[in-house]
């Protein structure tokens, strides 16, 4: 069941839309994940967590095989020269999910949501990774629809979506492909926002079950780019479900990276919600981070609240350093996901006194 935050009128399983239909306030689970270790399967995919989702049992799967990413041990040189020895951190390889995103997971579930209730025309706001991944769901659905871009969108990216899903290159910022989309929905179209819609939430959920799952432990550290922060959300929301089965014993601690020139999340934590009058719409390398308005913020800083976590903050130079770092040891990742390069080694250096997971959530190029 979900739940209004605004009004508090309640839906069901069949659930399609991206807000509430009354006063278009957001949409809520109305109760914690769930996670059964007895009715985990062995499918090779994220599904075989189906059991967390809150979908009706006649919902055909819609899956490229997304999930299962390796997680992988990685000896990280000295920081510095009299360092007394080399870090050990653990990458949650993302970018080799189907189409090279962590958007593959909550995707496959909203798509295969959407097609069972009958939507037939889809619609995202995407800088490259929502796009791509939704134009390849929706060709494995026989399905069409359009993305709005921003003027900055990753083009080698957009490269690769199919022919099933148009662009709407809306020639601004990206607040204004957030705008086109919500119109686009309005119309009728079915909103494909990761942010907006909490079955996107269990899905990337999945990744936290996968990393204690591989770990054999909770880590005591994760580290994550936060534009919306929806991964953040997922996780804190995916670890409290192993907590509740007793799979680890202490919810890790959450850190989330933004970065310098859009930071609205960090700037509530530090100067309280009057800074956000302060903020403007920068361009940065990191376009999966532009985010003005993050939809959930609120609940987003609880996580990090309640998981003593923190968020750091990234400049262009150290985006651009992290990617070209991440190549140096083998992962090519794009610069959203490099920007968790340097608050990681911060986390390395600092007393931490167990694993340190960083997500790479989607590949460069």
């Amino acid at each position: 069941m979900f739940r209004c935050a605004n009004c508090g009128r309640e839906y069901g399983l069949d659930l399609i839309a991206w807000r509430c239909a009354h006063c278009t306030g957001l949409l809520n689970m109305t109760a914690a994940l769930t996670l059964d270790q007895a009715q985990v399967t062995d499918v090779a995919s994220m599904w075989r967590y189906r059991h967390t989702f809150p979908l009706d049992a006649s919902v055909q799967p819609i899956t490229l095989g997304e999930g299962n990413t390796p997680l992988v041990k990685v000896e990280l040189p000295p920081a510095t020269p009299d360092a007394a020895k080399p870090q050990t951190v653990y990458l949650k390889c993302e970018y080799q999910n189907p189409t090279g995103s962590h958007l593959d997971r909550a995707m496959s579930v909203l798509v295969s949501q959407a097609v069972q209730q009958g939507a037939t025309d889809f619609t995202v706001a995407s800088s490259g990774n929502a796009a791509v991944s939704l134009g390849h769901y929706l060709a494995e659905a026989g399905q069409t629809g359009t993305a709005h871009v921003p003027i900055n969108a990753a083009l080698d990216k957009l490269a690769a979506v199919p022919d099933g899903l148009s662009l709407n290159d809306t020639g601004g910022q990206f607040s204004s492909a957030y705008e086109a989309a919500e119109q686009h929905a309005d119309s009728g179209a079915y909103y494909a926002s990761v942010a907006h819609h909490p079955l996107a939430l269990t899905a990337l959920a999945t990744i936290a079950y996968e990393i204690v799952a591989d770990l054999g432990q909770a880590p005591s550290a994760v580290v994550a780019p936060a534009g919306q922060g929806s991964l953040l959300l997922s996780l804190y929301l995916g670890f409290q479900a192993l907590l509740q089965a007793k799979l680890i014993a202490k919810m890790p601690r959450l850190l989330g990276v933004q970065t310098e020139a859009v930071a609205p999340l960090w700037a509530v934590m530090n100067y309280g919600f009057q800074a956000l009058s302060l903020m403007e719409e920068n361009a940065t390398l990191a376009v999966g981070l532009q985010v003005m308005a993050p939809v959930r913020g609120d609940s987003v800083m609880s996580a990090l609240h309640v998981s003593q976590g923190d968020l750091a903050t990234v400049n262009e130079m150290q985006i651009e350093g992290g990617r070209v770092m991440f190549e140096r040891i083998g992962h090519p990742v794009e610069s959203t996901a490099a920007s968790v390069w340097f608050p990681m080694r911060a986390i390395l250096n600092s007393e931490v006194t167990g694993p340190v997971v960083a997500i790479l959530t989607g590949k460069d190029g």
